[in-house]
């Protein structure tokens, strides 16, 4: 029998406990306060943010913020995919967070996932959360009075957080059964009240990068075992990662392997569960996560744009931009400047305003006149955040800086093969693309060294693919930059002066480039010799027209002075070479920088030709230029020679190369080992940028190299040459053989 002091102990201990008990019971959930305000709100998503989260929803919704929110919820409500990119500002983040938080209060659904870019973000999502929950404590007397709307139609949640009081440890009550309420950075579980809606519901919080999405399961008492049935995802790239095809490629895996194969599978049916995905994105990059997601029809992509119609023409916006950057720099005074960009914008409102629609009026700051006086500060500001975050039209952004290409991404666009051995392969070296059109090779010159390309093309441009690129002479060690090259022309030539040297070493190059052997899509050979519909213009004296073979043309790269004569002499002797075996097949280039886009408005000088002007971009050259006259009569086997605007063909290629692979118009590259290798041609595609240039009244964009020098350029510029090539043989201006008359043509005269 225990001691009288022992037994005094345990009925103080019992004692403790039952108070504890006592205090840790909630008691009953208070009544809601206004049952018809939370049937109307419930009905209404757009009324339950407003009235329940007026803080952050202090003014009127806009006809497309109100579209957004009802797209959210019905997919919410179907359990379907919606992607929404919307610029900055339109509260996409806050709106699908309040949609979120709707759902479970609701019980439309049970376990949901909310993932971030980082994990910071992540924790700053869950105190969000967190913040709306607890805005109503106890007051002095322990007693709740909840003066929020969302407190007072919700008590099932709020008054269990509340009687929490903050303290995590708290074991609180309810009939008997722990609450089990947890607010952590990574989580969010709702109090455990059985019979109401969001009985222990629960919300994960984490990054795109962790790596712990999958296999998520949430058990609620008496009810089951539930598998995630809503997932938010917010803005799931950074700016640097977005650059990154690489990371880009990561974060579209983990949505499709991960976060679409977390739904279960219902018990009665067998079937896998449907699971909703609300994305919400921004555009940064021409190939992003964003893009990525739109392009997938599933996601029901719907984009919002802060102006719904932009100007038809700039200049007026132009000579705004020219202004605010004179009175910034002159006066650098805010309380100076804003006046004066007012006074300016009113007077030139009419031409400013012009054709320009706008999504949402209210949106503007202090000291400007309307939401179309923001967007203009916010384009002269930087054009490129003006089309990315308020447009959300990376292409567009990318076509007015020319800064978005990244030699990770020329690196990684490889093309499938579509073979019928295996058509998820991508293509090899020296592979040659199905449904190739025409190819044509281009070799820049240096004098110690020769860059070349070849590269085919689809029908109209349909595709442009890299067959093969290389250094001649062929280096024996991994190259990535100039210095890492071993074998040299001086070196491996011993016959004749610099230049001598030279020469040999192009007839040499072109050899290789027409002798090798090239593959199609299963491996067998490709003739590359065989006739297309493509006919020359320039012929040699006395010669009919013919037509152009699978491998079109190579240009030869003659816009040194210093090298010309010896790179024309060596293609007069590639002609010869075993009794003119690919006569004709090479022609010396230049490629003319100083008036881009405006080619095709030269005079013509006798015996130069270009085809119509009507022909789109196969204008932007000239054949047999006037400059080449005298060295057409040196070396007669020349018998043409071309001027193309290197700065066109420079755009085209770099737009070709943004475009994704799968669409209609990109530029890939074949898949190789030799990764350093592959790597330096990425390098080089991304060594220049254009800046606006005019001429004539005309604007065109003018090819630079970066400033500092991030590397060099060849393999730029022998890409440049194909595309210009391509053109030059007719490809975006075909004509069929079959209907075209072959015609015996003199040397004296053009042929018309």
């Amino acid at each position: 029998m225990p001691s009288r002091p022992e037994l005094a102990r345990r009925q103080a201990k019992v004692r403790r406990l039952a108070a504890a008990a006592e205090e840790n019971d909630i008691g009953e959930i208070p009544k809601v306060k206004e049952p018809d305000r939370r049937r109307a709100c419930e009905a209404d998503p757009v009324l339950w943010l407003r009235t329940y989260h007026p803080e952050h929803f202090f003014r009127e919704f806009s006809a497309s913020q109100k579209d957004f929110v009802d797209l959210a919820w019905n997919a919410t409500l179907r359990r379907a995919y919606q992607n929404v990119n919307a610029y900055r500002s339109f509260g996409k983040t806050t709106m699908l967070s309040g949609i979120m938080e709707r759902a479970l209060l609701m019980g439309v659904n049970r376990f949901g996932i909310y993932v971030s870019a980082v994990d910071s973000m992540s924790a700053d999502a869950a105190a969000f959360f967190a913040a709306n929950l607890q805005q109503d404590v106890l007051n002095e007397d322990g007693i709740w009075e909840p003066l929020s709307p969302l407190a007072q139609d919700y008590p099932e949640v709020c008054y269990p957080i509340a009687k929490r009081a903050g303290v995590a440890q708290k074991p609180l009550e309810y009939h008997g059964r722990r609450c089990q309420i947890e607010m952590k950075p990574d989580r969010l579980r709702f109090p455990t009240i059985p019979g109401s809606p969001s009985n222990a519901n629960l919300l994960l919080f984490t990054s795109i990068w962790s790596g712990n999405i999958r296999g998520k399961r949430h058990q609620i008492p008496t009810e089951g075992t539930f598998r995630p049935d809503i997932v938010m995802i917010d803005d799931v790239q950074s700016d640097g990662s977005s650059k990154s095809d690489v990371q880009v490629t990561a974060i579209m895996n983990t949505i499709k392997k991960s976060i679409e194969g977390l739904a279960g599978y219902d018990r009665t049916t067998g079937r896998k569960d449907a699971l909703t995905i609300l994305s919400a994105l921004t555009q940064n990059q021409p190939d992003d996560v964003a893009v990525r997601l739109a392009d997938r029809p599933e996601y029901a992509t719907k984009v919002y744009r802060f102006l719904t119609r932009t100007p038809a023409d700039f200049a007026p916006w132009r000579a705004y931009r020219d202004f605010w950057s004179e009175t910034w720099n002159r006066y650098q005074r805010k309380e100076v400047v804003l006046p004066k960009l007012r006074e300016y914008y009113n007077e030139h409102r009419t031409e400013i305003e012009h054709g320009v629609e706008v999504d949402n009026p209210e949106n503007f700051e202090e000291g400007q006149v309307n939401a179309i006086h923001y967007a203009l500060d916010f384009w002269c500001k930087s054009e490129v955040a003006f089309w990315c975050e308020l447009q959300n039209d990376a292409k567009r952004a990318a076509e007015e800086s020319g800064g978005f290409l990244t030699p990770v991404q020329v690196q990684r666009k490889t093309r499938k093969s579509f073979s019928r051995i295996d058509e998820e392969k991508p293509l090899r070296r020296y592979q040659v693309p199905l449904n190739t059109e025409l190819l044509t090779a281009f070799v820049d010159c240096g004098e110690h060294y020769l860059n070349y390309q070849v590269t085919a093309f689809g029908k109209n441009y349909e595709f442009a693919h890299v067959v093969d690129f290389g250094v001649f002479p062929e280096q024996n060690y991994p190259v990535t930059t100039k210095k890492s090259f071993r074998v040299d022309i001086q070196d491996l030539y011993t016959r004749g002066d610099k230049f001598d040297k030279l020469g040999a070493a192009v007839e040499d190059c072109l050899w290789q480039i027409f002798e090798q052997c090239y593959l199609d899509a299963d491996g067998k050979p490709y003739n590359v010799h065989q006739f297309t519909d493509y006919v020359q213009h320039a012929v040699m004296p006395g010669m009919s027209r013919s037509a152009f073979r699978r491998l079109a043309v190579c240009g030869v790269d003659c816009s040194d002075g210093e090298m010309e004569g010896a790179i024309w002499k060596a293609i007069d002797a590639f002609h010869r070479r075993e009794n003119g075996k690919y006569f004709g097949r090479a022609i010396p280039c230049y490629g003319d920088e100083a008036q881009s886009r405006l080619m095709r408005y030269y005079d013509l000088k006798i015996g130069e030709w270009r085809r119509d002007r009507g022909a789109g971009i196969s204008c932007d050259w000239i054949e047999n230029p006037k400059r080449s006259v005298a060295l057409r009569n040196t070396f007669p086997n020349c018998y043409a020679s071309l001027l193309y605007d290197a700065n066109t063909a420079k755009s085209r290629r770099e737009q070709a190369w943004m475009i994704p692979v799968d669409r209609t118009g990109a530029e890939s590259l074949f898949a190789w080992s030799e990764s350093d290798y592959l790597r330096m041609f990425a390098e080089h595609q991304c060594a220049e940028e254009w800046v606006e240039g005019w001429k004539s009244n005309m604007r065109y964009k003018r090819w630079r190299m970066k400033k500092p020098r991030v590397s060099d350029n060849e393999f730029l510029d022998t890409d440049a040459g194909c595309w210009a090539l391509a053109s030059y043989a007719g490809l975006d201006f075909s004509m069929n053989i079959s209907q075209t008359r072959r015609l015996r043509v003199k040397w004296s005269k053009p042929n018309g």
